[in-house]
């Protein structure tokens, strides 16, 4: 067996406005995740951009293959527009 271990370093940043004694997801403002993600289907890391923005209503996702300099995957639209997506997919 060939193991390989590769390390991605990715930043990830959440803002609340939490109040004491609530559910903190109740109370998220705005998430942030940068850093590079394992592709399946390219089979190498790829740079993610994702920010998520409760207040302002805004989703903003971008993948970007850094070794040809090729965007993969762009999406910045209302979070209310932004769903089907993930878990959030119908199920059969």
């Amino acid at each position: 067996m060939n193991w390989s271990i590769e390390i991605i370093p990715c930043i990830r940043t959440t803002i609340t406005n939490k109040k004491d004694g609530k559910k903190k997801h109740k109370y998220i403002v705005k998430e942030y995740q940068s850093g590079f993600e394992h592709s399946h289907k390219l089979n190498r890391p790829v740079f993610k951009v994702r920010e998520i923005n409760r207040r302002y209503n805004e989703y903003y996702e971008s993948v970007i293959d850094e070794q040809n300099d090729e965007v993969i995957h762009f999406c910045h639209e209302s979070l209310t527009d932004h769903f089907g997506h993930g878990s959030a997919k119908k199920k059969n």
